[in-house]
């Protein structure tokens, strides 16, 4: 009789792939981490300037991951880098997606 060995659910294997997602979004200089615990928030990010200084700037972030093809209906709001930091610095700025 064969052992069934575990099996990687496609939930788990999104998960994954949606923060290498966020990571190549973000500059270089910039810092994702995962929490310890998930209660709705999946990552923090940290802002540093293009010298590598931290600015004291952080923002929180919560992934969702899917297989639909078509981002226009798996995309609720996407912001990008340039409006996050204008967020995080309290500019006004319109938050529509792009």
């Amino acid at each position: 009789m064969s052992q069934r060995l575990p099996k990687r659910h496609r939930t788990h294997q999104l998960e994954a792939e949606s923060v290498l997602e966020i990571q190549n979004a973000i500059p270089s200089t910039w810092v994702y981490r995962t929490p310890e615990y998930d209660y709705g928030i999946d990552g923090e990010v940290e802002i540093f300037d293009d010298e590598g200084i931290a600015t004291g700037n952080k923002f929180l972030v919560q992934l969702k991951a899917t297989d639909q093809e078509k981002l226009s209906k798996a995309l609720k709001l996407r912001l990008r880098i340039e409006t996050k930091i204008k967020i995080i610095n309290r500019t006004p700025t319109n938050l529509t997606a792009p």
